[in-house]
């Protein structure tokens, strides 16, 4: 019925004491309640976010509405997820595709050759790589952002993103976005760049040997 999370609140019941919310229903526990905060939204304003009662406007640690931190996760929330660094080796598979265009003889005198132009089987073996790639790059982009709401992490970047087939949109929108929230995270942006950086280079330097090879200059 509620996405409040557990905390002290202003007694339902209409006391002046607070009462433990555990996320779900009203304990028995109260405790007295703290000095009134002269900076405090009235009662009735800010954010409309979910309540456990209708009638009570829920308050953070602060002394503010809840929904008026709505952008912010909870202090010490660890954005980087274990799918986080899945998604930052992610170029690294770039260099699968490598792998088997060579098996398939994609650098083979009769591509580099005059037949260079042909749709092989490699073509297609490599089309589909870049499929199964695209697809499983969405799957781990929902599992990162049903983790990061999880842990309480504010309007994630969507995993909806990842669907455009460039997949930095994602990385960069998502470690912004977790930024904004936690102030940590662009760990794995970094990794990407570094792996992507790697990929290039490694790709770049198989095709260059096995080109030479094909060509018989080495």
């Amino acid at each position: 019925m509620t996405n409040v999370p557990a905390g002290w609140y202003p007694d339902p019941a209409g006391s002046p004491l607070q009462r433990w919310w555990d996320g779900s229903h009203w304990s028995e526990t109260t405790q007295p309640a703290p000095a009134a905060n002269p900076y405090a939204p009235m009662q009735g304003q800010g954010y409309g976010a979910t309540q456990p009662y209708g009638s009570v406007q829920p308050y953070n640690a602060s002394g503010s509405y809840y929904g008026a931190q709505a952008q912010h996760a909870p202090e010490g929330t660890n954005p980087t997820t274990p799918w986080a660094w899945v998604i930052a080796l992610w170029p690294l598979l770039g260099l699968v595709s490598t792998g088997v265009s060579a098996a398939l003889g994609a650098y083979g005198p009769s591509v580099l050759g005059a037949r260079s132009s042909s749709f092989g089987d490699e073509t297609l073996v490599i089309y589909a790589i870049a499929f199964v790639g695209w697809v499983g790059f969405i799957a781990v982009a929902f599992f990162d952002y049903r983790e990061l709401v999880n842990r309480m992490v504010p309007s994630p970047f969507h995993w909806l993103f990842a669907i455009i087939p460039l997949p930095i949109i994602y990385v960069i929108g998502r470690s912004v976005v977790v930024y904004s929230r936690t102030r940590r995270g662009l760990a794995p942006l970094f990794v990407w760049i570094g792996a992507g950086a790697f990929n290039l280079v490694a790709s770049i330097a198989i095709g260059f040997v096995l080109g030479l090879q094909a060509t018989n200059y080495i």
